[in-house]
C-alpha cells in the first residue's frame, strides 16, 4: 500500500484518481444527474465550474414587455447572484430536495439556455419550428 499523499489534489494524484472517479460515476446515473442539475441551477452560484459545460444567461425576455407576461421559470432568481461558501453543503441541501426538484432544475436551466431558433446558418429553423410545435408554443398566449 502506498503512503498517503500529502496533497490529494496534486496534479499527479488527480490524474490517478480521476479515471476511477469517473468510472464509478458511470454506475451512479442519479448522482450524475443530481450533480448536473446542481451545477446548472441557481443553487451552485453563478460562477461554479463543476462541469466543462459553459452556460450563459441569455436574454429571453422581450425588450418591450408591455402586455407580455414572462413565465418566472425563465428568469434567474435573485439567489442566482449568490455563491455558496460551502459547495459540498449546498449540494447536499440540493440533493435532499429529491428527484422531482432535480428534474425541475434541469429542465428549467436547460430551457433557459436554449438559443431561440437554435442559432445557426438558417438550417435550424425547421428544427426549432418542429420543437415549438411539439411543445405547443402559442405566441399569442404570451
Amino acid at each position: 500500500m502506498a503512503p498517503p499523499a500529502s496533497n490529494p489534489f496534486s496534479p499527479s494524484i488527480v490524474r490517478e484518481r480521476e479515471p476511477e472517479s469517473f468510472r464509478a460515476l458511470l454506475d451512479k446515473p442519479d448522482l450524475v444527474l443530481d450533480l448536473l442539475a446542481f451545477a446548472l441551477s441557481t443553487a451552485s452560484g453563478p460562477y461554479s465550474s463543476i462541469f466543462a459545460i459553459r452556460t450563459e444567461t441569455p436574454t429571453n425576455t422581450p425588450t418591450i414587455a408591455d402586455g407580455c407576461e414572462i413565465d418566472p421559470r425563465l428568469t434567474p432568481t435573485t439567489e442566482y447572484g449568490k455563491t455558496p461558501g460551502d459547495l459540498a453543503a449546498a449540494f447536499a441541501k440540493f440533493q435532499k430536495k429529491g428527484k422531482d426538484a432535480r428534474d425541475t432544475a434541469l429542465i428549467e436551466a436547460i430551457t433557459r439556455t436554449l438559443h431561440y431558433g437554435c442559432n445557426g446558418g438558417g438550417r435550424e429553423k425547421d428544427l426549432f419550428a418542429k420543437i415549438e410545435g411539439k411543445a405547443g408554443a402559442n405566441v399569442r398566449a404570451v
